[in-house]
């Protein structure tokens, strides 16, 4: 190939093409149809990304240009049902997720059940977009049938079940406490209402909530007076305690827990989470 310009004109449409396939393989594909990504999102199980943005917001347009676009962020993308949402044409929509400002990203289950947040776009929101991510659910499928129940009949109680079993495996403790809450609504059951309860208290626990954790145990004290239980009750009761640096109802639970069960396997775990306790100064 002698000809000079030929070649330039072929290199400057090779150097189009890889830019063109570079460019294609950086992108998230977003869907805009609402009910069309609900249907993809309970056929596949996966969760759904809504991205909710505006032509005229400049943090929204600067997100398009340097964050979704990151290979790692594409990648991780291919786990949910992606959705640019214009907050301009769908403000009922928006307000179904209490968006007031842009741009903000909401991660949904594949029945737009709401699991986590994000508004603004700064150097710390990038991490803590990918934090969500990472942590969330992504395979929804084992819920599929569970899911559909529930769309007939919101009281379902295995359906309810399952998805707080699902929630609390995966240790997304306050998402497994959202369908407890709706269980201890319904369940008659006297174990499965005390396991429910359990796990709400306990969950409270481990999300910092000491009054709801120490009202739930408060419950089971005067649903279930002679649990085999009772000394798990007053363990979980000296922790939400000792959360709160009330160490002196957490000494006086602690007392009661060596005094009524002196054979507890928690005694020496609640000592330890006594003695741990700061004093008050006065």
């Amino acid at each position: 190939m002698n000809d000079p310009g030929l070649r330039f004109a072929l290199l400057g449409l090779a150097i189009i093409v890889i830019s063109f396939s570079a460019t294609n393989a950086q992108q998230i594909e977003w869907l805009t149809n609402l009910d069309e990504a609900r249907q993809a999102a309970v056929r596949t199980g996966k969760p759904i990304l809504y991205d909710f943005s505006a032509k005229w917001c400049g943090p929204c347009r600067r997100m398009d240009r340097e964050f979704w676009p990151k290979p790692e962020v594409v990648e991780l993308s291919k786990q949910f049902v992606c959705v640019k949402v214009d907050f301009d044409k769908e403000k009922s929509f928006a307000a179904k997720y209490e968006i007031r400002a842009i741009p903000n990203v909401v991660f949904t289950d594949p029945w737009g059940r709401g699991l986590a947040g994000q508004k603004g776009f700064g150097a710390r929101t990038e991490d803590e977009i990918l934090d969500k991510i990472n942590f969330l659910p992504k395979d929804f499928k084992p819920l599929l049938d569970a899911g559909k129940a529930l769309e007939t009949n919101e009281k379902n109680l295995d359906a309810l079940h399952r998805f707080a079993e699902f929630y609390q495996e995966r240790k997304v403790f306050w998402l497994g406490n959202l369908f407890y809450r709706r269980l201890i609504e319904v369940e008659s059951d006297p174990s499965k209402r005390e396991m429910i309860l359990l796990n709400l208290a306990f969950n409270h626990i481990r999300d910092g909530e000491s009054v709801d954790a120490i009202d739930k145990l408060g419950v089971l004290q005067k649903e279930f007076p002679s649990s085999a239980q009772g000394d798990l009750y007053l363990y979980g009761l000296i922790l939400a305690n000792a959360n709160k640096n009330q160490k002196q109802e957490a000494t006086r639970l602690l007392t009661e827990l060596k005094k009524k069960f002196p054979r507890s396997k928690y005694s020496g775990a609640a000592e330890g989470v006594v003695d741990n306790v700061p004093e008050l100064k006065r």
